[in-house]
């Protein structure tokens, strides 16, 4: 699974390297027609999901990593959403989902359909730019009874994947290169030197100290449209060590649009007024993401 993890990680950032306008983000065809009816946005709790991996036993959860990560997702999340004028509903997913078991396995099945349609969308990780704005992905109405519930136009959804080496790990694999590097300096035949099967040099790269990173992270982020299930973008990030880094650089990749918000302001300009809800700088109204999420 470790080598795994790290093949993944080598074919994206390779992607990204290989300086060929390629791009992990995904559009609907119609996105920017679809931000037009865009007014609010509530963000769905984020799957967070951070391993450590261990050398002998069960591979352990390390909560109070998830925990500080999903305050920052929300944190970083919010942002970005008020930043697009868009409002943020504030809604307490965890309270409703214990209330009402209709409303828990309409989230369970959207998230389903979100996975079911990453398949579809990342069958290839990178993509050329010109070609990400030609997608239809759509995750039919397992959206609305969400959509009824908070009265928001689109709905984001993000999971947030993380593993991490224990010591033990970590010194099994040194162990491991270091016997590879052993054993090839054991079997080196001097009379080989300066041949083309053999040179000194091909010892250069058996480097002991390359596999110790902090861990392996990725990130799934969409925003969808709730009535019509359209994904109007999506993205997907990775990294190297168990932090936020993927998700602020996928939001910097959230496209510059005309929403619902901005067409109605350009229409009334008015000064905007605090309802004691608190409001943004151009006028509108924030509310927090849910603090039990």
């Amino acid at each position: 699974m470790i080598k795994t993890i790290k093949n993944l990680t080598l074919i994206i950032t390779f992607g990204w390297l290989s300086g060929c306008a390629q791009t992990t983000v995904r559009h609907h065809q119609d996105f920017e027609e679809i931000a037009k009816t865009i007014d609010s946005v509530v963000i769905i709790p984020a799957d967070i999901e951070i391993t450590l991996l261990t050398l002998v036993g069960p591979n352990e959860v390390m909560e109070e990593e998830q925990k500080t990560i999903r305050e920052q997702i929300n944190s970083l999340a919010a942002k970005r959403i008020t930043e697009e004028n868009l409002e943020l509903i504030d809604f307490n997913f965890t309270k409703e989902k214990d209330r009402d078991l209709d409303f828990s396995i309409a989230l369970t099945q959207a998230k389903k359909a979100w996975n079911s349609a990453k398949r579809d969308m990342y069958q290839t990780q990178q993509i050329d730019e010109k070609d990400k704005a030609k997608f239809r992905t759509n995750l039919g109405s397992v959206l609305k009874f969400i959509g009824d519930k908070t009265d928001a136009d689109a709905a984001l959804l993000l999971h947030y994947r993380a593993y991490e080496d224990s010591a033990g790990v970590i010194a099994a694999r040194v162990a491991a290169k270091t016997a590879d590097v052993l054993i090839s300096i054991l079997t080196f035949d001097p009379k080989d030197i300066g041949k083309d099967k053999l040179r000194l040099s091909d010892f250069s790269d058996l480097s002991v100290e390359d596999d110790t990173s902090d861990g392996t992270t990725f990130l799934d982020v969409a925003l969808v449209e709730i009535a019509t299930g359209k994904v109007i973008w999506a993205n997907r990030k990775s990294g190297t060590s168990i932090d936020i880094g993927p998700v602020d650089k996928a939001f910097k990749e959230l496209p510059d649009l005309t929403w619902k918000t901005e067409l109605t302001q350009n229409e009334q300009p008015t000064t905007s007024l605090n309802n004691g809800t608190g409001t943004t700088g151009k006028g509108l109204d924030v509310k927090g993401a849910d603090p039990e999420a």
